[in-house]
This record gives C-alpha cells, sequence and structure tokens, in this order.
C-alpha cells in the first residue's frame, strides 16, 4: 500500500448531482484539477499577498445530461437542470466521458490521489458507481483523501494539541500526527483511503 508522500499528483474533484443519496443521484457535471506534488509544495508568497492557484495545473469541466428529473433543491443549488443540459446538447455519462476523465487521469505523473469535500460518503462512491454502468473504472491503486475527514481530524487536533498555520500552510504537531515534507500533513487515523 502507498504511503500519502508516494503520490504524485492530486486530482481535486467536485461533483454536481441530480440530488442526495436517497433520490439516488446522477452526476451532471464533474469538474477536476490535476496538481504534481511539487506545486502543493512550493511556499505561497511571504509579501503578504493571497495565495494564487500554481500556474502548472491540468482543468477539465463536463456538463452531463443525467437522464433523470434534478431535485428542486439540487436544481437551485447547482443553476442545472435536465432541460437545459438536453438544450445545449449534452448528453449521459457515457464512454466518451469515462474515456475523456481516464485521458486525463493517465496524463498525470503516477501515483495519483483523487481528493473531494465528503469524498468518502458521496463523491468516491458515486463517481465509481457512474463509471461502472458504462463499464469504466479508475486507475488501479488510485488513492482517495476525504477533505471533509480531514478538516473534522483537524479541528479535533487543534482541540487538543497544537496545530499551527505558517505562511497558508498547515503543519500539524501532537499525538497521532505527522509532519511531512513542506507544509503537508496528515493524520495517521484514517484521512486517507483506497480505490482499486
Amino acid at each position: 500500500m502507498l504511503a500519502p508522500r508516494d503520490f504524485q499528483t492530486f486530482v481535486f474533484f467536485d461533483l454536481e448531482t441530480t440530488g442526495l443519496p436517497p433520490d439516488r443521484p446522477r452526476i451532471t457535471e464533474l469538474c477536476v484539477f490535476a496538481l504534481h506534488r511539487r506545486s502543493l509544495l512550493q511556499r505561497p508568497p511571504q509579501d503578504g499577498t493571497a495565495p494564487r492557484l500554481p500556474r502548472v495545473l491540468d482543468r477539465l469541466t463536463l456538463c452531463i445530461d443525467p437522464q433523470q428529473p434534478f431535485t428542486p433543491a439540487a436544481a437551485r443549488l447547482t443553476g442545472l437542470s435536465q432541460q437545459g443540459l438536453a438544450e445545449n446538447g449534452k448528453r449521459g455519462l457515457d464512454q466518451a466521458v469515462a474515456q475523456t476523465l481516464g485521458g486525463f487521469l493517465a496524463r498525470q505523473a503516477p501515483p495519483l490521489c483523487l481528493v473531494a469535500h465528503n469524498g468518502f460518503r458521496y463523491d468516491f462512491p458515486l463517481l465509481r458507481t457512474e463509471l461502472a454502468r458504462v463499464g469504466a473504472e479508475l486507475p488501479p491503486a488510485t488513492g482517495c483523501l476525504d477533505t471533509l475527514q480531514a478538516m473534522r481530524e483537524l479541528d479535533m487536533a487543534h482541540r487538543d494539541t497544537e496545530a499551527v498555520l505558517p505562511g497558508g500552510g498547515v503543519w500539524l504537531r501532537g499525538e497521532g500526527m505527522e509532519r511531512e515534507s513542506g507544509w503537508v500533513g496528515r493524520n495517521r487515523g484514517g484521512g486517507w483511503g483506497w480505490m482499486g
């Protein structure tokens, strides 16, 4: 099993969907940003200006006709609708979408780690389900990081131990915490997962 420090590319992604799990949601938009480890470990500017996204960054955004209605809440939140997607000629999640995503991921330096907020409970399982419908899957040994779980662990660490935020990064100290090179920290207790 790979250690978090072994990942070379972090693929941040967000899904828009027709609703939440009780409504059997389908993906309506997929947005992906891929950053190499080197870009993430660069120090932010020390002149007081806001950090900017790294210049070397791959992006992919696809709108997808879910071929089912949106819940009213999802339509309001996303600004998307099945009618709007259909009127703009967007097709469902098919082999073309799977191949496009697969090609995007294949261009990144392995091993990869997918990063999503609430990923373990929502985004990762939904993405796997949608890809499986068209006979596709993620690359083998793709790691996963859930930022919601990581934020909760940081909050717990802050209550029990010291959490220092130097120059826009995260440097964690305390029982169960490890410091990795630069400003990337992780908790041995379970902020990481595996797909594949």
